[in-house]
């Protein structure tokens, strides 16, 4: 069962599954404003998502039984005037000839982090949601692998036996873990195709297994996207006068735009999967987090810690500030001094901080603030365990204004690792694979969809996963609104997490366009004292 631990939240580790008529939290959503035309588009959407899962659930009941369902199914699919047209695979011609325009140059490899779940999620602070122990031994048949999440906000668990309480989750044979495993119980594999990875692209059972589960997926998202235009809309009101600022929003909202568009994306070119390489002596990151843990081996935490009862216990320890202080020191240091640097270089590079016209005008140094957050989630999947269906993370409630990062600490690969798309839309599913610490993933989580499989490699799997969001400082803020300007403006940047836990992210600021009196190996950056949670 895989966990996922995060400071103050769940971090996107809760289980709701927002429907279609709840705001968006990631976009500030105004139930008053105006839905677009394209609602009806996920109303239709939402008709053939049902129909979907319906057919499956029927194939899922009649498996093995002889009395001719899979020719019935077939016959209710041509009858069915939802199903007129295909929508197993996503239509990538509808993206018209300009789709790869649309999307930066793809570097390397990248990944995700949240937890989705079927299962309705409850207050924040009770939202620890697990099945009943299962021993997560390897060999176990596939109805006794349960799937489950353990989420553990620290600063709302109110006590041990909080974090030890066990909510039995319904594993049926149609979950996303169970379903995908079922079918690569059937596929024949070497041992080096299963250490690079599942080949989703190429197995038609495995596309059409996963199917129902993306189309819910892809739906979500879109209605978080719808959220994400409303809040433009309603920026561009509020900055524009008279007729000319109403038409300008008018336009706006009239627009179809395929997934792959980069309509009221910030910075679209921070966006590339792109993998980077850190200095595991000035960063342990791994063998800090093993030391507050208690654990020698974070890879071999399934030997000692073999029940879900040992893995509560083990990750209370994270609730003591004392033990976790060292972890998140260097945690903070390695995103103030590491990450936020090469993302710095990146920004300047594409010239992201010069895209305000009216800034421009004003000819000042500028005051940029990266809003990180404050202490990771922390994955930890044993073998036989699961973590994350497909999702996003905008459709969780995370600004869209977030870039994600993914940091094995353990090795990565096959079963264990995190698949995610190159852009959004394109569902060419790949693993982010790293060998041992020292190498970590940039990549577009917020719109690309991305999961875990069940864990079937003989290794735990532990990561640290986090989002970054680049926005002007409080004192450049009367400079006006810009529709091409690429940073994050305040409204895209509030989320869900921002509203509920205030200390879920800390800010660094950069000064940029200021002449230096002295020299630093990096951006001068200002920021106030670690604060330690607890």
């Amino acid at each position: 069962m895989g966990m996922t631990v995060g400071s103050r939240s769940d971090g996107g580790g809760g289980t709701h599954h927002p429907s279609m008529r709840e705001s968006s939290y990631a976009t500030h959503h105004h139930p008053g404003m105006p839905r677009r035309s394209s609602a009806k588009k996920l109303e239709s959407l939402q008709r053939e998502v049902d129909f979907a899962l319906e057919l499956f659930h029927q194939e899922t009941e009649n498996e093995g039984d002889d009395d001719g369902s899979d020719e019935h199914l077939r016959r209710n699919m041509d009858n069915d005037p939802r199903m007129e047209t295909d929508h197993r695979y996503p239509d990538y011609g509808s993206f018209g000839d300009d789709y790869d325009d649309s999307l930066p140059e793809t570097d390397a490899t990248s990944n995700s982090t949240s937890v989705v779940s079927n299962y309705e999620n409850g207050p924040m602070s009770d939202a620890i949601n697990c099945s009943a122990p299962s021993a997560g031994i390897r060999g176990l048949s596939m109805a006794h692998k349960t799937k489950s999440i353990l989420s553990l906000p620290l600063s709302l668990l109110q006590s041990h036996p909080t974090m030890n309480s066990f909510v039995a989750v319904d594993d049926t044979s149609s979950t996303f873990h169970n379903v995908v495993a079922d079918e690569l119980s059937r596929l024949r594999r070497s041992e080096e195709q299963i250490y690079r990875g599942v080949e989703f692209n190429t197995s038609i059972p495995l596309r059409n297994a996963m199917e129902p589960f993306l189309a819910a997926a892809r739906l979500r998202r879109e209605e978080a996207r719808q959220g994400v235009f409303d809040t433009l809309e309603m920026v561009m009101m509020n900055q524009g006068s008279g007729e000319r600022a109403r038409q300008r929003a008018s336009a706006s909202s009239d627009l179809l735009l395929p997934i792959a568009s980069n309509y009221g994306v910030p910075y679209p070119a921070l966006r590339n999967e792109s993998s980077f390489l850190y200095d595991v002596d000035s960063f342990p990151l791994d063998s800090i987090l093993a030391n507050a843990l208690g654990a020698e081996d974070l890879s071999k935490l399934h030997i000692d810690h073999p029940s879900m009862e040992d893995k509560g216990r083990l990750l209370a320890a994270l609730q003591n500030p004392d033990r976790r202080r060292q972890f998140h020191r260097c945690f903070d240091s390695f995103v103030t001094t590491q990450v936020i640097p090469l993302l710095h270089t990146q920004a300047l590079s594409k010239g992201i901080f010069y895209t305000n016209r009216y800034q421009l005008q004003k000819v000042r140094p500028q005051s940029i603030i990266y809003r990180y957050q404050a202490f990771p989630n922390i994955s930890l999947v044993r073998p036989g365990e699961c973590a994350a269906e497909p999702h996003c993370e905008i459709s969780q409630g995370h600004s869209i204004g977030n870039i994600c990062y993914h940091i094995p600490l353990t090795p990565s690969f096959g079963t264990n690792a995190l698949y995610t798309e190159s852009h959004p839309g394109r569902e060419d599913w790949h693993p982010l694979l790293a060998k041992s610490p020292g190498l970590g993933f940039q990549f577009d989580g917020s719109r690309c969809l991305h999961f875990n499989p069940r864990n079937e490699t003989e290794i735990t799997q532990v990561s640290l996963n986090f989002r970054i969001a680049i926005t002007r400082a409080p004192d450049c803020h009367d400079i006006a609104y810009d529709p091409d300007d690429q940073l994050c403006c305040l409204e895209l940047l509030k989320d869900k997490f921002s509203y509920d836990n205030p200390g879920f992210y800390d800010e660094i600021a950069v000064a940029v366009g200021e002449v230096p009196t002295y020299f630093m190996p990096r951006p001068v950056s200002s920021k106030g004292e670690i604060m330690v949670i607890g």
